[in-house]
């Protein structure tokens, strides 16, 4: 009598795809009342502006993947922006952190420009391209 192992579930890559949409909802709907709550506030600076414009960012791509994973044009397209923010965002980042301690190394505050500002804008622009260049090329 030979035991044979089980074989492995069909759904198991449905499952994954369903545990990222419940994620990323709940990101997107986190996110969404950090920026309503933001915004709402009487006495709000531009730096919460900023953040808020991030946060939204994170809300509207949390979102798309909440809504639109389980089609496959959605996926190539996500995937898309995924590598074009990690790539422009890293360089932003990088270039932003290391830059101001190559240029000036006694400035105490040189890598916030790399945290704060040029990798966020990095991440944002990088998405947005990574988009664009999935949506044009066709497979």
């Amino acid at each position: 009598m030979e035991i044979q192992a089980p074989e492995p579930a069909a759904s198991d890559g449905a499952s994954r795809r369903i545990i990222l949409r419940i994620a990323s909802g709940a990101v997107a709907a986190l996110a969404c009342v950090y920026v309503v709550l933001i915004l709402l506030h009487p006495d709000r600076e531009g730096f919460q502006l900023w953040v808020a414009g991030f946060a939204g960012a994170i809300a509207l791509f949390s979102g798309w993947v909440a809504w639109g994973i389980g089609k496959p044009d959605q996926r190539r397209l996500m995937a898309g922006g995924c590598r074009g923010a990690t790539l422009v965002g890293g360089i932003g980042f990088i270039g932003g952190f290391v830059g101001p301690i190559l240029l000036m190394p006694e400035a105490n505050q040189g890598p916030l420009l790399g945290i704060f500002i040029t990798g966020p804008l990095g991440l944002i622009i990088g998405l947005l391209l990574g988009i664009t260049v999935a949506a044009v090329r066709r497979p």
